[in-house]
């Protein structure tokens, strides 16, 4: 099973199906993303380390 941790917390992200979308969910941050949207964000944070 693929587990993602959330960028901003550091706690595991529950991924949902909503609406034909993979959704994840940060219960600790409260924070909610489309799967492709969080991979296309931590792509760009890893391009300027």
């Amino acid at each position: 099973m693929e587990q993602i941790i959330c960028i901003f917390c550091g706690k595991k992200a529950d991924i949902i199906q909503q609406d034909n979308a993979s959704m994840l969910v940060f219960g600790f941050c409260k924070r909610e993303t489309e799967l492709g949207e969080y991979k296309e964000m931590v792509d760009q944070w890893l391009e300027k380390l």
